[in-house]
């Protein structure tokens, strides 16, 4: 069926604007209606692309987390492995210092701590201690610190209540490395608790070592012998 454009054109009549108004209304309807359904058919597309490529996604994303989790499992189970390794082969070696023997010839009545004696020691050469594994001393400690009346041999620790003894590179700040809260009355010896102090870093320069006691008011016997004996321990650990 012709449009009335279309019989004019065959007619070969003027057109009228009525006509010309029309037809342009028909032309809008027809290119919207266009457009309306290109957009519908763009959002068909789009959704069966969508369609397509989420499960692809959701399998990376799948994958990337069990990457992710096997890394951590990983992880997990070789820190301790690790751990356990340089547990198996950390090693130490004890090393014993030079007995120091100190005569106290008086002593106080009054109940105080006062110093019984001190000890300067030459800076310990850590590398022939440990030989070849020198470079692998990760901590130097105590392992024994021993304090003993030597003479007379009736003499006892009657006189001490405590006890406690320090270190200090010469001229530092002292460091508390053990201590002996109670003392028998009838002991001899002292076996002091020593603290789990790490002194790499200051018996590598000369050093000093200071007994101190706590005075109860007994006067013992005198002059006394005493003797202080001490023992350091190197771990090497050669797994940092």
């Amino acid at each position: 069926m012709l449009s009335a454009v279309e019989k004019c054109l065959h007619t070969q009549l003027p057109f009228p604007w009525s006509v010309i108004k029309y037809e342009a209304h028909i032309i809008k309807k027809r290119k919207l209606r266009f457009n309306v359904n290109l957009f519908s058919s763009a959002c068909v597309l789009l959704h069966s692309i969508d369609q397509i490529f989420k499960p692809l996604c959701m399998k990376t994303k799948s994958w990337i987390t069990l990457f992710l989790l096997a890394g951590i499992g990983i992880a997990l189970f070789l820190l301790p492995s690790c751990e356990k390794l340089k547990e198996a082969t950390t090693f130490k070696v004890k090393y014993d210092l030079p007995d120091s023997r100190y005569n106290i010839d008086k002593l106080s009545s009054l109940k105080a701590e006062i110093e019984l004696f001190s000890q300067p020691y030459d800076a310990i050469n850590v590398d022939s201690i440990a030989g070849s594994g020198a470079k692998f001393v990760e901590r130097v400690t105590l392992y024994k610190l021993k304090f003993s009346i030597e003479k007379p041999e009736t003499s006892n620790l009657n006189w001490l209540n405590s006890a406690r003894v320090k270190i200090a590179p010469v001229g530092g700040t002292p460091v508390e490395i053990a201590s002996a809260p109670v003392i028998n009355s009838t002991d001899r010896t002292i076996d002091f608790i020593v603290k789990d102090t790490d002194l790499l870093s200051i018996i590598k320069e000369p050093f000093i070592l200071t007994v101190y006691g706590n005075l109860n008011g007994n006067i013992p016997a005198l002059p006394m012998e005493v003797l202080l004996q001490s023992g350091l321990e190197l771990t090497i650990s050669p797994i940092q």
